[in-house]
């Protein structure tokens, strides 16, 4: 997923089906690591997470409607817009 930022910290405040992903997430390019004591960038669910990376809310959106809680302003724009796509064969 192509995200328009050097290093952002997200967090997931809630998973009922894999508490594990619940934590802090630093994405530095093409790499992901859990973290600890650091500012969250943006905090959501998992499911407001889903909904933002498939591409069916935007972060404004997803703002407006108290699923997402940004700290730094400058995230606003960093997540691309429109519908992913997942292509399976069988």
């Amino acid at each position: 997923l192509p995200i328009d930022a050097k290093t952002i910290i997200v967090e997931v405040t809630e998973d009922r089906q894999c508490p594990w992903n619940v934590g802090q997430w630093q994405v530095t390019g093409k790499q992901c690591q859990k973290v600890e004591g650091k500012q969250a960038d943006v905090r959501g669910t998992i499911h407001s997470w889903t909904e933002l990376l498939l591409g069916d809310l935007s972060l404004q959106e997803g703002c407006f409607l108290d699923k997402f809680e940004v700290t730094n302003q400058k995230m606003m724009t960093v997540f691309p817009q429109g519908k992913q796509s997942f292509y399976d064969y069988f």
